[in-house]
């Protein structure tokens, strides 16, 4: 029981550290000013980018949010001109959704910033060492839930 207190305790020493480099980085890499996005609005373009039918129900399954916070995501999704609704063929009283030009760019825009964001993170780290992280939050998230 000792041991494992020990344990957390350090654990969250080195997840401060990690989130400490992690705003340390993200101040430090050049992005598109003018698209700042949060993650759950980042996430929606993805899954919109992803699949060519998909609903609110789907977004709000896989974010695990209310359904009245994705709507309100989506709608400041199409305030910002990234994303428009259209009528569903099989479905005359629901909705698709679809990237605009604009979203898709967002995506290209955040991509890259994600390439070198997680590339100057993984710097210190051999290729072992990286390949042994990522199998150990593929596991976390996998066996976590």
């Amino acid at each position: 029981m000792r041991k494992q207190r020990e344990n957390l305790r350090e654990l969250s020493l080195l997840w401060n550290g990690v989130m400490n480099r992690c705003r340390t980085l993200y101040e430090h890499i050049p992005r598109d000013a003018a698209l700042p996005l949060s993650d759950s609005e980042i996430s929606i373009l993805r899954m919109i980018g992803n699949n060519r039918r998909i609903v609110v129900g789907d977004i709000t399954k896989f974010l695990s949010l209310p359904k009245s916070t994705v709507t309100g995501l989506i709608a400041r999704l199409e305030r910002k001109q990234l994303i428009i609704r259209k009528i569903y063929p099989d479905d005359l009283r629901s909705y698709v959704l679809e990237l605009t030009e604009g979203g898709e760019n967002a995506i290209r825009d955040y991509d890259r910033f994600e390439e070198i964001f997680f590339s100057r993170l993984f710097e210190p780290l051999t290729e072992s060492e990286s390949k042994a992280l990522l199998d150990l939050l593929r596991n976390m998230i996998s066996k976590g839930g």
